[in-house]
C-alpha cells in the first residue's frame, strides 16, 4: 500500500496498489468517495441506481446490494413482453420499464440490464420477467 500525506492538511490517502510516477507538491489529484457509502430510496430519476437491496432496511442500517446477475425488479408491464424487447432501464420508482428511444422519459435512462425471457402468457401480459442485471460486475 501506498500512504500519501499532504502538508497543508491531515489528509491521508491510503491506495492499494504503487503510483506508476513520482508525485511532486505541485502535482495535484482528484478522488471521490465510494458511491456505495450512505445509500438512499430515490424517487426521482436525479441519482444513479447502485443496486437493488436484498432485504429491507431502516435509516441507519447497512445492508447488501445485488449489482450483478439475475434478479426481479418490479417491471411495468410492457417489460419482456415482445420479442427482441430486453433491454431495461430504471425509472424514478425504482421499477424498471422497457428501452425505448422514441421515448423521451426513459431513452436515455440508466441501463438496469436484459431481460433473461420473455414474459409467459403473451398479449403483453406480464409474467416473472426475470433481468440480468447489469450495474457493476
Amino acid at each position: 500500500a501506498t500512504t500519501v500525506h499532504f502538508t497543508a492538511g491531515t489528509t491521508t490517502l491510503v491506495v492499494t496498489d504503487p503510483i506508476p510516477l513520482a508525485l511532486t507538491t505541485s502535482d495535484s489529484a482528484e478522488v471521490m468517495a465510494s458511491p456505495y457509502r450512505n445509500l438512499t430510496a430515490s424517487i426521482s430519476n436525479k441519482y444513479a441506481v447502485m443496486g437493488m437491496p436484498t432485504l429491507a432496511a431502516t435509516s441507519g442500517q447497512y445492508l447488501w446490494i445485488q449489482t450483478w446477475g439475475p434478479v426481479w425488479i418490479a417491471p411495468q408491464a410492457a417489460v419482456g413482453s415482445g420479442g427482441n424487447n430486453l433491454l431495461c432501464i430504471f425509472r424514478h420508482d425504482g421499477s424498471i420499464d422497457e428501452l425505448d428511444s422514441s421515448d423521451a422519459n426513459n431513452s436515455k435512462g440508466q441501463i438496469a440490464g436484459f431481460v433473461m425471457a420473455h414474459a409467459s402468457g403473451g398479449g403483453g401480459t406480464q409474467g416473472a420477467a426475470f433481468i440480468w442485471l447489469m450495474i457493476a460486475p
